[in-house]
């Protein structure tokens, strides 16, 4: 996992792979904390950037505070398919070149 700041947006974001290397679409992301839960799926192709292929936006407004519980589930049964992941988000020092961690990137590699 890795951090970066921004003072625009926040959020997290990553890649959901095969155990081959290659995006695998379509898996479904749970992320949840703070009262709020959210899913998210992934693309078989990367994202405009190249440097994802899921996305979760927190807030469009401002870095966001809060901690987020991240998981690849089964769509239909919500059975969980990978380990949990946990992600810290603060507002703190948001500018360049800041430590803030307003963007968190998580990657997932598996048999989905």
């Amino acid at each position: 996992m890795s951090y970066f700041n921004n003072c625009a947006t926040c959020g997290i974001f990553g890649w959901i792979l095969q155990p081959d290397g290659k995006p695998a679409g379509w898996a479904t992301i749970r992320i949840w904390g703070g009262g709020e839960e959210h899913f998210e799926d992934s693309s078989p192709e990367p994202m405009p950037g190249n440097d994802r292929n899921w996305e979760w936006v927190c807030d469009q407004q401002g870095p966001k505070a809060g901690t987020w519980n991240i998981q690849i589930i089964d769509k239909d049964t919500l059975v969980p398919k990978s380990p949990e992941v946990v992600v810290s988000l603060n507002a703190d020092d948001c500018t360049a070149p800041g430590t803030g961690r307003q963007w968190a990137r998580v990657d997932f590699r598996g048999n989905w």
